[in-house]
């Protein structure tokens, strides 16, 4: 019998894009734990794979909640455990691989939807292309000279777009390849009333929406061949 699915829920509000984070790794069975209250499971090693979600916090100011999902990460990573992370996520993955400071402020935030340019069109991103729409909604962002890891895209502000880390099926995007529309609209709004940042790009947070879809289903799709054959 295959192991479940882990999926780690970091939003301390509505949590935009769990529900369909879950729908995407279907048929595959799927656990759910919210980071920010729940304990975290006690072997990493008993999940087919991990999903870190995003967050409206941020790795950077390390918030309580966010140490025992550090130590289970960590050990997720040691012990070869498949991982992606998205947005949040992903910027966790790598202050837990490759240490604190890795995620610095960005040189300004991205907020709608944009093209990624992808470096390495294998594994994670493989059938993508050269370029790809996708969502993005971050203020901060992994160091471009950190050591330990492999650039696999960017963004047209962050030189890591996407990632993996260094000899592990551990692996980031920057941008949201699991909102849905409605999800990114609400994650545009959400931080156009906290911040003022106002989305931008093709047709700001709803115009990539056609191709969004088809990008979460071709990373997802590709994350559990990886997880489940390791290919």
């Amino acid at each position: 019998m295959t192991a479940p699915f882990l999926v780690l829920d970091f939003y301390t509000g509505d949590s935009l894009g769990v529900e369909n984070t879950c729908a995407l790794l279907a048929p595959q069975a799927v656990e759910l734990l919210r980071a920010t209250r729940d304990e975290m499971p006690a072997k990493a090693t008993d999940f087919a794979g991990i999903v870190l979600s995003g967050s409206t916090a941020s790795v950077a100011a390390a918030p309580a909640w966010l140490e025992p999902a550090g130590e289970f990460l960590r050990t997720a990573i040691e012990r070869d455990v498949p991982v992606l992370g998205l947005c949040f996520g992903h910027q966790l993955l790598a202050e837990v691989a490759c240490g604190r400071g890795t995620v610095v402020p960005a040189s300004r935030p991205e907020v709608g939807w944009h093209e990624i340019a992808v470096g390495h069109a294998e594994q994670l991103l493989n059938g993508l292309g050269a370029t790809c729409p996708a969502f993005l909604c971050h203020f901060d962002e992994v160091r471009p000279d950190t050591a330990g890891i492999q650039i696999l895209a960017r963004t047209p502000v962050s030189p890591v777009g996407a990632l993996r880390v260094l000899g592990r099926r551990a692996f980031g995007v920057q941008f949201h390849p699991e909102m849905t529309v409605a999800d990114a609209r609400a994650a545009a709004a959400s931080v156009e009333l906290e911040s003022g940042a106002q989305a931008t790009g093709a047709g700001g947070p709803n115009g990539g929406d056609a191709g969004g879809r088809e990008v979460g289903r071709v990373i997802f799709d590709n994350f559990v061949s990886l997880a489940l054959t390791g290919e």
